[in-house]
């Protein structure tokens, strides 16, 4: 993954990047979002598209899971 770490000021979430040494291809991210909707209105923009174009993400592995708190 080419991009740089963000700060969060365009979608309200900080993402670190994990990666996992045996499995070059196979990268994690954990997002801190305090406002669902608006993270995923940012998800669905041009930019947010474009990166994962140039990222070669393949959109159909990508999962999205949420924190359970008993």
């Amino acid at each position: 993954m080419t991009r740089e770490p963000r700060d969060g000021s365009t979608s309200g979430a900080r993402a670190p990047i994990f990666r996992d040494p045996e499995h070059p291809n196979l990268t994690g991210l954990i997002f801190q979002v305090p406002d669902m909707d608006r993270f995923q209105s940012f998800m669905a923009t041009d930019e947010v598209a474009r990166a994962m174009k140039e990222d070669k993400l393949k959109v159909e592995t990508v999962r999205v899971l949420g924190e359970i708190t008993p």
